[in-house]
């Protein structure tokens, strides 16, 4: 919901599955798994996660996101704030 143009979106997966990078997360990976290890990221502090987002050219938002939300939204396959 951040991204005003979702063609800025768009450009960012071309480019990245350009550089044969993941665009969706592995149907395989093990959703617990890959939050754990999100808990060794200098950006968690006291349960809550900061992602950062970019939403346009050089431009990005930091979304603070409980655990427990974060748990919730990889679950369900969408993007934070």
């Amino acid at each position: 919901g951040l991204v005003g143009d979702s063609s800025f979106a768009d450009r960012i997966a071309l480019l990245l599955g350009r550089l044969d990078l993941p665009v969706q997360l592995p149907d395989h990976l093990d959703d617990g798994a890959l939050i754990d290890a999100m808990g060794f990221d200098k950006k968690r502090e006291r349960g809550m996660v900061k992602l950062v987002i970019p939403v346009a050219a050089g431009d990005v938002r930091v979304c603070p996101l409980p655990e427990a939300e974060l748990r919730r939204l990889v679950g369900a396959g969408r993007t934070p704030c």
